[in-house]
């Protein structure tokens, strides 16, 4: 009974802890396109200052 129990929540966490994995690897994916953006658009209005 234990065993069965302790299988179970262990199935679940490791379910958990995929879709913990998977919000967090998509977090620091938008928040690195963010900056990406920010760079890019930095580098355009520096480029505009260089005429």
């Amino acid at each position: 009974m234990f065993y069965l129990v302790g299988v179970v929540l262990i199935s679940n966490s490791k379910k958990l802890w995929d879709y913990y994995d998977t919000c967090y690897f998509y977090s620091i994916n938008s928040i690195l396109d963010e900056l990406l953006s920010n760079l890019s658009e930095a580098s355009v209005l520096s480029s505009d200052f260089d005429d």
